[in-house]
């Protein structure tokens, strides 16, 4: 079974006034689901620029966006495809998506769209095998590491955020959990985990193994073999 690391990190930030602004987001559940909506409030933003942005966005993504209008300007809703964190290339997630079409939008200079800068650069749409935070580790036995960016809140005073990585035999706390906290820190945001929950192998050529092989063997008839899935 691979490891995992449920990662949850946090940043605090001041409040500005500078327009246009993103005013908040909105996204996830659970930290072992791909999202599949991810909502956002935006404001001083025209309309045209808006649809302009979406349509680029969608067409890279495959997530659609639609615009509703509301009393903090203008509510931004992603829709994706949900999917078990365990395999994220099967969902399209709207979180990711949405922190795209954010980046792309004109906003001033400020904490919020700082922050959404530094998560973009650190889960980008489509990385399922966390390339950007420099752990994208595999091996023959357990596959590749996967990555999913689960929820976020975020608000003009700060972030709160969750992902969720399944991590292959050859993943350690040296070379993922340590990795993605030093990267977080550079960007001022700081990620709470301290541990991660390490992979479990059996090696074939056990006794337990062994024995579970005589036996399937004994009661089909068939031959055993070993599978890691």
């Amino acid at each position: 079974e691979k490891g995992r690391l449920p990662g949850h990190f946090v940043a605090s930030f001041e409040k500005s006034d500078a327009m246009p602004k993103l005013v908040k987001i909105d996204a996830g559940l659970k930290s072992n689901v791909v999202p599949g909506k991810a909502k956002a409030v935006v404001a001083g933003v025209e309309d045209a620029v808006l649809n302009e942005t979406a349509a680029a966005v969608t067409k890279e993504t495959e997530v659609t966006f639609t615009f509703t209008g509301c009393e903090e300007g203008v509510l931004i809703t992603a829709e994706g495809e949900g999917a078990h964190a365990s395999t994220p290339e099967e969902g399209k997630n709207a979180l990711t998506a949405l922190l795209e079409l954010l980046c792309m939008l004109p906003f001033a200079a400020c904490s919020t769209t700082d922050a959404v800068e530094k998560l973009h650069r650190m889960f980008p749409s489509g990385d399922h095998q966390a390339e950007a935070l420099g752990i994208n580790l595999e091996d023959e036995l357990s596959g590749k590491l996967t990555m999913n960016f689960s929820v976020l809140e975020l608000n003009e005073d700060g972030l709160d955020g969750i992902f969720d990585s399944r991590i292959p035999i050859c993943g350690t706390t040296e070379n993922v959990l340590n990795v993605v906290k030093e990267r977080m820190e550079e960007d001022g945001i700081t990620l709470l985990n301290e541990t991660q929950n390490p992979p479990h192998h059996v090696p074939a050529d056990s006794p337990l193994v062994q024995t579970l092989l005589a036996c399937y063997e004994e009661y089909t008839g068939q031959k055993g073999e070993c599978l890691a899935i």
